[in-house]
């Protein structure tokens, strides 16, 4: 059975993903920052792989990639001895900060592309080689719409994430020669726990959402070869 990474597994986008892998038969190593979250992301896990009949394998990784280097290598290194292979990389991990531009200080800019930009990367270049090994990798980085058309006060969070989509674009034009694939997705209005952080119901309702697993859905889409042709490309999931 294949393998995959799931980094912000512990809620939103990242929760809904893994929850589809453990449907569709993956092992997965389930990465995030709070490990009580993490354990509730487990245990659903479980339950959908024993309702899909699959005895596929998980387990928890905890990690805040605020030390992006170190963290992605543990990480890589714990999947690979766990499974015996990686076939896939889902980054969801991400930090919003949101700042005007004159407030905005290079410690900001310092934390918010060691999350969403620098960890990534890393886990990237960490996994390559595994990747490579099966001759069909795949990563699917979670981006963002802001990243083409940002809010304001996202100054350096829509910085990172148009980051991250060059990163697509550079990793899968070198990974086409080996197999890998790779692919951004732009999430607009997501009704996840971070969005919530940082506007309200009243400012943005529900109705003008979406919900996690319509991201997840498409995630899936790319891992399962049904948008090999797109490799390199940005795929917006547009709300409401």
């Amino acid at each position: 059975m294949k393998s995959i990474i799931v980094t912000g597994a512990s809620s939103g986008i990242g929760r809904a993903t893994a929850l589809r892998l453990a449907s569709g038969g993956w092992h997965v190593a389930l990465s995030g920052r709070d490990h009580a979250r993490l354990n509730e992301t487990l245990e659903q896990c479980q339950r959908n792989a024993l309702q899909h009949g699959h005895s596929t394998r998980f387990f928890i990784h905890a990690a805040s990639f605020d030390q992006p280097d170190q963290s992605a290598r543990a990480l890589i290194a714990a999947s690979v001895d766990a499974f015996g292979r990686l076939d896939a990389i889902v980054n969801c991990a991400g930090t919003l900060l949101k700042r005007s531009v004159e407030s905005t200080r290079a410690q900001d800019f310092d934390e918010v592309f060691a999350v969403n930009t620098v960890a990534p990367a890393m886990l990237i270049a960490h996994g390559w080689k595994y990747l490579a090994m099966t001759g069909t990798g795949s990563i699917v980085n979670v981006s963002s719409l802001a990243s083409v058309d940002p809010f304001e006060g996202y100054f350096a969070y829509a910085a990172s994430k148009a980051a991250l989509d060059s990163l697509t674009r550079s990793a899968a034009r070198e990974g086409a020669s080996v197999g890998i694939r790779v692919w951004s997705i732009l999430p607009g209005s997501i009704e996840t726990p971070m969005l919530r952080q940082h506007t309200p119901e009243s400012v943005l309702p529900t109705s003008r959402t979406l919900p996690a697993d319509a991201v997840a859905e498409v995630i899936e889409s790319c891992l399962d070869g049904r948008r090999d042709s797109e490799s390199g490309s940005m795929i917006v999931v547009a709300s409401p």
